[in-house]
């Protein structure tokens, strides 16, 4: 099934909101229960909400969290993030 996401999504900190109001197909879920396919949004930049976000690979071990990142060094990347650093996590709606 192929879902369309708000162009938003580029900008972490709009995106935040949308997820925190349940708006433009995301819906805030509590961070210990991302599984494949979901958001991660991080504050990395102060004064933003959300300044950061990857792409769930899997569901949380050991208090991390395996995700695939853009915009970082300008790639891609695969990370292992702990599961303490995101400050909400979204999950795509239909």
């Amino acid at each position: 099934m192929v879902r369309r996401v708000s162009a938003r999504l580029i900008d972490p900190d709009r995106s935040y909101r949308d997820a925190q109001a349940h708006r433009r197909h995301l819906r805030a879920i509590p961070i210990r229960s991302v599984r494949r396919g979901d958001l991660l949004f991080f504050a990395f930049r102060p004064g933003l909400l959300a300044s950061h976000f990857a792409i769930v690979r899997g569901r949380p071990r050991n208090d991390r969290v395996a995700t695939v990142e853009g915009n970082v060094s300008n790639a891609s990347r695969l990370e292992v993030r702990g599961i303490a650093y995101p400050v909400l996590a979204a999950r795509v709606t239909g």
